[in-house]
C-alpha cells in the first residue's frame, strides 16, 4: 500500500471513529445509537419507549433495543 492510502484510510477511519461518538444533544445516547434505532435524535434518556422497564438510556448501556420489549 502507498503512503498517500495509508494516510486515506487512516483519516477516514478517524472521521468514522469521532463521528460515531457523538452526542450532539447531550443527552447521553450517542447519536449513531440513536440513529439506528429512532432514525432521529429527539427521543430522552428516561423515556421507556415500549416499556420493558429499562428507560433509553439503560438499552443503550445494555446494548439492547429500545423499542423489543
Amino acid at each position: 500500500m502507498h503512503a498517500y492510502q495509508d494516510t486515506f484510510l487512516l483519516n477516514h477511519r478517524a472521521a468514522w471513529f469521532a463521528t460515531s461518538l457523538t452526542d450532539v444533544d447531550g443527552d447521553g445516547l450517542l447519536d449513531a445509537w440513536e440513529q439506528e434505532h429512532f432514525g432521529n435524535l429527539n427521543h430522552l434518556p428516561a423515556t421507556d419507549e415500549e416499556p420493558d422497564g429499562l428507560t433509553n438510556l439503560r438499552e443503550f448501556e445494555h446494548e439492547t433495543d429500545p423499542l423489543d420489549a
